[in-house]
Formats: structure tokens, C-alpha cells, sequence
């Protein structure tokens, strides 16, 4: 079944995605949810569905597949070994490997214990300089999502085809929530399938302001359509990064 998947995939280029070793500064992010998007990665809800697939994404590469990193003062060596961990977990197929910062490397994700709102926060994709991820819940699940924002992968409900597969009650999530679930012009991920399952997937009441579902799946219904998160990377979720970032298929 896998091997037929294999075949049913979108080829996209890794020249869709831009990889550079220099410092950016060029970018305007905008918050959906836990992660910071560039701008030219919305979806523009007046262009042609067939435009939408080939727009730049502006979202960046981390190049080799090395994610560099340092941790603030604040993380205790028990967190340390959690995110090291969740490292791991997310290169077991891809070609990806978090290195601590050295000196001249200018490019790196900076992460941080945080007691802000969020469970964690992350750029999309390499932002250029210091790049802040930061983590409220030190669990794997927070851990490897925001990584993988942070490699470039966005969530699944945010995908500019999302409609075709949830339905979204917004009268359940609060007017000032609503930005959390804007869609993006190109997903940055080489799946054509939809992931219910993947780590990158919020759960079917997340965010909701009243107690009432938020989305659920379009062919089952609001009760047996039912998310929920999961725990840990699924296959899509391996081979979105395989597919990025080379190394051997999971």
C-alpha cells in the first residue's frame, strides 16, 4: 500500500524551496497558530486554483540538512536531552541533523523554555540569523511539530486544500482566532493524500472558545470525523521530510 502511495505523490522540485547559507533579511512573517509564515506563503483567495500550486513558497531550507542550534541559559539538561531526542526521532529517515552552533555559523535556531500561552513557537522553514524556537510543553509531540516547523513544514489544516477534506464550524473559534486556520498558497510538504494522522495536525476541539468542535473530517461527519492528536510523526509526516531533505525512504 505504502509503494502505491509512493507513486500517487506530488514530485515537487527541491528547487521549489530556496536553500542559501547567508543571513536573510528580507522576509515579512506573519502568526498562524504556533508558527510564523512568510507573507508570499499565503493564499491569495482571489487567484485561479491552479495558481496556487506554483507560487513561491519563501519558505527556506536548512542547507545539508543541518540544523544548527543553541539553547538558551534557561533549559535545563533534562530538556536538553528531550529536544536532542525529538532531533533524533525526526531525522530516523531524512537526511537531517541537529549540530550544536559553532562560531561562523550565523544561521541557527535559538530554543528556549518559555512559559508564554503557546505550547511552543517556531518559524516556518529557515528564517536566517537567530532564529527563536520556543517550547512551553517538553513533550516529543511539542518537540518534533516545532522542529519540523522549523525544517519547513507547515500544518495540515493549513493547506490550501484543507476544505476539500474539514469542515470548519467557525462559530466556534473566536473572530480573534480565526487567523489560525488561514491557508497557504503552496503546502510545504510533497503529499497529494490528506494526513490525518500527522503530528502536525491540531486536534478537532483546538481552539474552540465555547466547548464546541472546531473541525472535523468531511466524509465521516462532526462524530465519527472526530481528530485527535497524535503522539508521534507518522509516515506522511517521515516522508515529507524524506522528500525535502533526501536520506531513505521510511
Amino acid at each position: 500500500m505504502k509503494f502505491l502511495i509512493l507513486f500517487s505523490l506530488f514530485i515537487f522540485s527541491l528547487n521549489s524551496f530556496s536553500q542559501d547559507s547567508e543571513v536573510f533579511d528580507d522576509q515579512e512573517y506573519v502568526q498562524i497558530g504556533d508558527m510564523y509564515v512568510p507573507t508570499s506563503a499565503l493564499l491569495d483567495e482571489n487567484s485561479p486554483v491552479d495558481n496556487r500550486a506554483v507560487k513561491d513558497s519563501g519558505v527556506r531550507l536548512w542547507t545539508g540538512g543541518i540544523l544548527w542550534y543553541q539553547f538558551s541559559p534557561n533549559v535545563s539538561t533534562s530538556r536538553r536531552n528531550l529536544f536532542l531526542s525529538a532531533c533524533q526521532r525526526v531525522g530516523e529517515f531524512a537526511d537531517i541533523r541537529c549540530l550544536p552552533r559553532r562560531s561562523q555559523d550565523r544561521n541557527y535556531i535559538y530554543v528556549q523554555d518559555t512559559n508564554e500561552n503557546l505550547c511552543g513557537s517556531s518559524f516556518l522553514g529557515m528564517r536566517g540569523g537567530r532564529q527563536p524556537l520556543k517550547i512551553n510543553c517538553w513533550r516529543q509531540r511539542t518537540l518534533q511539530h516545532e522542529i519540523m516547523h522549523a525544517l519547513g513544514i507547515s500544518h495540515e489544516h493549513n493547506r490550501h486544500d484543507r476544505d476539500d477534506h474539514l469542515v470548519i464550524v467557525w462559530n466556534n473559534i473566536h473572530p480573534s482566532n480565526r487567523y489560525n486556520f488561514r491557508k497557504l498558497a503552496r503546502p510545504s510538504h510533497a503529499l497529494n493524500y490528506y494526513d490525518y494522522d500527522s503530528v502536525m495536525h491540531y486536534g478537532s476541539f483546538s481552539g474552540s472558545y465555547n466547548g464546541g468542535i472546531v473541525f472535523y473530517r468531511r466524509d465521516l461527519g462532526p462524530t465519527q470525523g472526530r481528530i485527535y492528536q497524535t503522539d508521534e510523526m507518522s509516515y506522511g509526516d517521515h516522508f515529507m521530510l524524506y522528500h525535502l531533505y533526501g536520506g531513505r525512504r521510511p
